[in-house]
């Protein structure tokens, strides 16, 4: 509870206890049926966060951008 109350990103949880953000929501969830977080605490850290963004696009650009066939990168031109 220090991590959260102290500002700690929800990204920054992940990574230093090693979770996934699922079970950082979980944890959220529980946090509220326990009376140590309120409802709208819980919700400003379950929104998307920067990172998660980054996470969700850095994982599916690439597919994006590459031959539904092959896997290779398109050129450049054939993007788009």
């Amino acid at each position: 509870m220090a991590d959260v109350r102290s500002g700690v990103s929800s990204g920054d949880l992940v990574k230093k206890y090693r979770t996934t953000s699922d079970q950082l929501q979980y944890i959220f969830r529980r946090l509220v049926e326990a009376g140590l977080m309120s409802d709208l605490q819980s919700f400003d850290r379950t929104s998307l966060s920067d990172w998660d963004l980054i996470r969700a696009f850095s994982e599916e650009s690439e597919a994006l951008l590459n031959c539904r066939q092959c896997g290779k990168p398109l050129p450049e031109n054939g993007r788009g």
